[in-house]
């Protein structure tokens, strides 16, 4: 046989225990899922606005320096102009990619696991420093994972880039032929050329990597029996004490029940199996109510009440039986029962020499 299968962690998380876990921080993340769609939303932005922030950036170069030597003068304060101006003018160029990266990646990031804020994975842990443990860490099963997923990615955009330049290997031997321009245009299309495959790649890459991610945060939050056991306990209450609640609770409403059986106008009886108590004020009442009811034993009890205080009872096997199944203890009895009820309560007051 195998170990104490309580032990093993193999019963889902519950929410109490998923919300702990998301106070921690510990939520569900694709780190590669984040960083491909980051680089994405980079390239994206660098195709659709690279030509532009190129003309902007060569535009600003012919009219700073067009303005800053008509006499053909380089001086040194020239010079640090130009190239402050020129840092502030690629700034601006790179910011769209900049941008671009940075908003899909934190799109993705928060769609995964939502944004949280917690400050536990901050807080001193000596286990961090710990060499056991950190050499534990390093030959881990997730340690081979990302090992593997690194190797995968190296091999993947490699591919992607062999792909891609390959076949304008005769193109590219003719570049410094070319004007600037055409230049700048063929360097734009296979650079675009090679980042688009490679992200297209590493798309499935990061696929995988979500649903291990998935597969794994699933797992670390399952549970043992014992801790299911333990967590309802402390959310819900011992079950041992609250099975004394609920019996307390019957008895108490047992006794009021019986303590009503005396003022009852009639009890129909089965005559062994079921017993039911009804009393009627036509004052106070719209209608016949049920006061008691029970089987067996418990209407044993009631019958012997009702002889006790001298309250009548009558047998009616399918009157009793109807009352049981369809009325609980308080309820008035439904319009169908009207017609049987009122014949009982009708011949109660014939013996009773009381008027209906």
């Amino acid at each position: 046989m195998a170990g104490d299968t309580s032990q093993e962690r193999r019963e889902p998380a519950t929410q109490k225990r998923r919300d702990e876990a998301r106070r921690r921080g510990q939520v569900f993340r694709s780190a590669e899922l984040t960083g491909t769609f980051a680089l994405l939303g980079g390239a994206a932005a660098l195709i659709w606005g690279g030509g532009q922030a190129l003309a902007a950036l060569r535009g600003y170069f012919v009219s700073s320096l067009a303005a800053a030597t008509p006499q053909g003068e380089l001086t040194p304060a020239v010079c640090g102009g130009l190239l402050q101006g020129a840092a502030m003018a690629v700034i601006r160029c790179c910011l769209p990619v900049v941008a671009g990266a940075a908003a899909l990646g934190l799109a993705v990031d928060a769609g995964q696991g939502g944004l949280v804020m917690t400050g536990v994975p901050l807080a001193p842990n000596l286990e961090r420093i710990n060499p056991a443990a950190g050499l534990k860490r390093i030959v881990s099963k997730r340690a081979l994972v990302e090992l593997a997923k690194a190797l995968l990615k190296v091999t993947i955009v490699g591919l992607a880039a062999y792909f891609s330049v390959a076949p304008r290997i005769p193109e590219l031997s003719r570049l410094p032929a070319l004007a600037p321009q055409d230049a700048a245009a063929f360097t734009g299309s296979l650079v675009s050329q090679v980042v688009l495959r490679t992200v297209g790649a590493l798309l499935f890459v990061a696929g995988a990597d979500y649903a291990y991610q998935r597969w794994e945060h699933e797992r670390s939050l399952m549970m043992t029996r014992d801790e299911l056991k333990q967590e309802l306990k402390e959310t819900e209450g011992d079950p041992q004490l609250r099975g004394r609640i609920r019996q307390r609770q019957r008895e108490v409403a047992r006794r009021r029940m019986m303590a009503a059986v005396p003022k009852a106008d009639v009890v129909v009886t089965n005559p062994t199996h079921y017993a039911c108590a009804l009393a009627y004020e036509s004052k106070r009442m719209r209608a016949p109510r049920l006061v008691a009811k029970g089987r067996n034993h418990l209407a044993l009890r009631i019958r012997e009440i009702a002889r006790e205080h001298r309250v009548p009872v009558v047998e009616n096997p399918p009157l009793a039986r109807a009352l049981y199944a369809a009325v609980d203890v308080g309820e008035d009895v439904p319009p169908e029962l009207y017609r049987a009820v009122a014949e009982v309560l009708a011949f109660v007051y014939r013996l009773r020499g009381k008027v209906a």
